[in-house]
């Protein structure tokens, strides 16, 4: 299903994009991603490999359902509230000692990382 939404829906998305994440890897040296929000979280449609050593275990294909990454918290801290809210109101999985699962304190975290756009 995931590819099938990959190849189809995104392909044009991909293809216009790819020269700028491409530029931004070149000058961050860093592996750059390309994710879409789905109703299920956050899909990586393309991506741009760093040529160090160490390489993001994402791959084009992966679906984040989770909330505790930044591709999640990008997408939560910029989107409309009514949507925020009932994506917040999904039970999260405890992934690490450090995962934020409460969702006031990860709408505090989402404050920070929408630089004050997000509303509580």
């Amino acid at each position: 299903m995931r590819l099938a939404y990959l190849a189809s829906s995104q392909a044009q998305l991909v293809t216009i994009a790819r020269p700028h994440i491409s530029a931004l890897s070149a000058l961050t040296r860093e592996t750059v991603d390309l994710t879409v929000w789905t109703g299920e979280g956050v899909l990586v449609v393309g991506q741009v490999l760093t040529s160090r050593p160490l390489r993001p275990v994402a791959s084009v294909g992966r679906l984040f359902t989770d909330f505790a990454n930044s591709h999640s918290k990008i997408f939560l801290a910029f989107m409309p509230e009514h949507k925020r809210t009932e994506a917040l109101a999904r039970l999260q999985p405890r992934a690490t000692p450090y995962t934020i699962v409460d969702p006031q304190r990860l709408r505090k975290e989402l404050e920070k990382v929408g630089g004050g756009r997000c509303r509580l």
